[in-house]
């Protein structure tokens, strides 16, 4: 592998498994048991933490670590772990330049004790080299999809105050599903009805921040007796959110005339001045209950 391909990300997550007991002949042990590495514990597993590395120029990825543990992992064990396994990263000639993870409170204090350990806001080091801690795009976007739920969204775009409300998207749900032809045939109760709605597929929050749904209830506002008329706020609030995924997400030389942050960031992709704009615009807004 060139320098460039060795260059990588360390990505870790957590998932419950049903328990289960295995006699390991080879090994004569017991499998299913706590195990994190270093040690064993006579505990039944009910979670198991990954580590993958993968390649940042070049796709290639490899999973290279999993313990088993009795409940969620703790945030002093996962410190412990993501500074092991971006050591022996190291030690085979990878160049780990970040880690990527959800928000799952064990990541965040593991996290941020690096970082405090490292008297940083934005970077910790392992061996005297800086890692950049990253999360996970898809969790973030869902967890502002959760907060709007029963949150307001106070959001200023060039220079206007924004107000989006989820009901304004229930509003133009109904709307559409009660239509002679639907223009929103994605849109079901799953993607909008905070009780149906499966709040862990990222495919579900994504549909609705969409270029569709902003482009529709911008129109509608304008029309009578359809959405009020600050659901066009809630609609220019999406389609900021949509942009902003798409820089996230671009994987493509090329991109849609209207939808150009799909294009992969070069030096003259407008990727860099939506970012910082992204950016101020983020650092102002406010998220608050309704009246």
């Amino acid at each position: 592998m060139s320098i460039s391909d060795r260059s990588c990300i360390v990505m870790f997550d957590e998932m419950s498994l049903a328990p289960n007991l295995q006699y390991n002949i080879k090994e004569d042990c017991i499998d299913g048991l706590e195990n994190t590495g270093s040690y064993k514990r006579a505990a039944i597993a009910d979670y198991v933490n990954v580590f993958m590395v993968k390649g940042l120029f070049r796709k290639w990825k490899q999973p290279i670590s999993f313990t088993y543990s009795k409940g969620p992992i703790k945030s002093t064990l996962l410190k412990h772990l993501i500074v092991k396994v971006i050591g022996k990263c190291r030690e085979i000639g990878l160049k780990v330049l970040c880690t990527v993870c959800d928000q799952g409170s064990a990541n965040q204090a593991a996290i941020n004790s690096l970082l405090s350990q490292s008297r940083s806001c934005s970077e910790f080091q392992v061996n005297g080299e800086k890692i950049i801690p990253l999360y996970d795009i898809p969790h973030l976007f869902k967890g502002i999809r959760n907060n709007l739920l029963k949150k307001n969204l106070y959001i200023k775009l060039d220079n206007k105050l924004n107000i989006a409300k989820w009901e304004h998207i229930i509003d133009l749900y109904y709307i559409d599903r009660d239509a002679p032809m639907r223009i929103c045939p994605r849109l079901t109760e799953q993607h909008v009805i905070p009780g149906k709605i499966n709040k862990m597929k990222v495919k579900i929050c994504t549909q609705v921040f969409s270029y569709t749904v902003a482009s529709h209830l911008v129109t509608f506002s304008k029309w009578k007796d359809n959405l009020p008329n600050d659901a066009e706020q809630t609609g220019a609030v999406i389609a900021f959110l949509d942009g902003l995924f798409d820089s996230c997400n671009s994987s493509s030389k090329t991109a849609p005339e209207f939808k150009p942050l799909l294009e992969a960031l070069s030096l003259s992709s407008p990727h860099e001045e939506f970012w910082s704009r992204a950016i101020y615009v983020f650092k102002q807004c406010q998220i608050l209950l309704p009246c």
